[in-house]
């Protein structure tokens, strides 16, 4: 006895493109006129009140944590090195056995490595800006 599988249809060699679209519904889907309803709208809208509301106490909580723990630190620091002595010593050298705090050298090594960069990007815009025109692209030329 044949097994009752059907026999797969052969593909047509041509089929004709689709004229006719189906009419546009202006009716939301199922699902969406479910959560329309007043109650579960309501419930929902609470639930997403009370995780954003969550959400930024996280925030400002840990900001509060690390605004105390650099406080405290620093409070224990000022305890050991005076301040004039950490804005005006030469030397940073924390872990050497005769230990000096002097913030001027960070500071100015971070104002030379931001500083000599955007001379540099400042010079080279300038440069490129006023390239003559017959030796930028052809897109360049038209702004």
């Amino acid at each position: 006895m044949e097994s009752p599988v059907a026999e797969p249809h052969p593909e047509p060699a041509y089929s004709a493109p689709m004229t006719a679209r189906p009419p546009l519904t202006l009716r939301p889907p199922p699902h969406v006129a479910r959560a329309r309803s007043g109650r579960t709208r309501a419930r929902r809208e609470r639930l997403i009140h009370a995780a954003l509301a969550v959400c930024g106490m996280i925030s400002i909580f840990t900001t509060a944590g690390i605004v105390a723990v650099l406080l405290f630190e620093a409070i224990a620091f000022f305890r050991e090195v005076s301040l004039w002595r950490f804005l005006t010593d030469l030397q940073w050298t924390p872990l050497f056995a005769d230990k000096q705090f002097g913030v001027i050298v960070l500071v100015s090594a971070t104002f030379l490595t931001s500083a000599s960069p955007s001379v540099l990007s400042i010079v080279a815009w300038v440069t490129l800006r006023n390239l003559p025109s017959r030796w930028r692209p052809a897109a360049a030329r038209r702004r």
